[in-house]
């Protein structure tokens, strides 16, 4: 049985969902799998994990996590997978609260610091 057989959860991280798995299955001449659901949070995803045998790509962050130590095993895998881009939006001509101006500067400094120790574009 193959990753494209496996039953998968679609996480909606990618605009189009579907483009989560496309891109990746594309590059080695696969067809993409069918997703068995999609979850839009963090819980949904965690719940579903633990409940069934189904698969996700997820952050790496999640496997260092404590919430789900002994929940979720990664999938060792020859190739990286792209991630996705992630980016702050806020309103033109609407200033952020203190606290949101404060986490996006928080944001920024993390983005910085990953940037300049070579873990990639953030």
């Amino acid at each position: 049985m193959t990753l494209v057989d496996q039953e998968w959860i679609l996480t909606g991280v990618q605009e189009r969902r579907e483009a989560e798995f496309e891109d990746a299955f594309a590059r080695h001449g696969l067809p993409p799998p069918v997703p068995m659901t999609q979850a839009e949070s963090m819980v949904g995803v965690a719940a579903l994990l633990c409940s069934t045998d189904a698969l996700a790509m997820l952050p790496k962050q999640w496997f260092h996590s404590r919430l789900f130590a002994g929940v979720i095993e990664p999938i060792p895998l020859l190739d990286e997978i792209d991630a996705p881009d992630i980016v702050f939006i806020s309103r033109a001509g609407v200033p952020l609260t203190p606290a949101a101006a404060h986490l996006a500067a928080l944001f920024e400094r993390v983005a910085g610091t990953l940037r300049e120790v070579g873990h990639g574009a953030c």
